[in-house]
């Protein structure tokens, strides 16, 4: 076999828009007549139409705006699911699934103020969503419990507290065995405290 050709699946790709934005937009305007270049899940390049090599199949999505992936770091739930309701695997799945919709490609679940075995429930999840590298899971977002109580605003006062032992076991993955920041993935953790 020869490992010199690429894999059928990494083949390059061509995606046209009307406008395509790109991170580096120079004054922050769109590129016209261009096209995204990929090659598996991989942004090779961003060229003009004119520039698309021969060969490569172009797929115009016609009158639209191409822009890179939004990234949500506060997702509570989507999809008519909530993650407090359903921290599991297939809940997570559910709530990417609808904001994937809306062009978010990569997010944090986020868990807000509730009991010890909730929160260990909602850590293992993600931890297994990392584990099988599901699409678009960076992490966990936990939104409390570490509050002011004189500031909880829409979060259950009857699980405010201060963080013991077991929780920061949580917060940092220890507790699953997710020992390390790789395999831990992201923790964002929204906390406040008295003054």
């Amino acid at each position: 076999m020869d490992h010199s050709e690429p894999h059928p699946s990494a083949a390059p790709k061509a995606f046209a828009a009307a406008r395509i934005w790109p991170l580096t937009a120079p004054g922050g305007s769109p590129l016209h007549e261009s096209a995204v270049i990929c090659a598996g899940d991989r942004i090779e390049s961003i060229v003009p139409r004119s520039k698309i090599p021969n060969g490569v199949p172009i797929r115009d999505l016609g009158d639209v705006d191409l822009v890179p992936g939004f990234i949500d770091v506060q997702v509570n739930g989507g999809g008519g699911t909530l993650f407090n309701e359903a921290p599991t695997v297939d809940g997570i799945r559910a709530i990417f699934r609808a904001h994937r919709r809306l062009g978010t490609t990569s997010l944090l679940p986020t868990f807000i103020t509730d009991g010890l075995a909730a929160m260990k429930k909602a850590r293992s999840a993600i931890d297994e969503c990392l584990r099988r590298e599901e699409p678009g899971v960076l992490g966990v977002h936990f939104e409390g419990p570490f509050l002011d109580e004189r500031k909880t605003g829409a979060h259950d006062r009857e699980h405010v507290r201060a963080p013991s032992p077991e929780d920061l076991a949580i917060v940092t993955g220890t507790v699953t065995g997710a020992s390390s920041r790789e395999a831990a993935g992201i923790t964002l953790l929204t906390l406040s405290a008295k003054h």
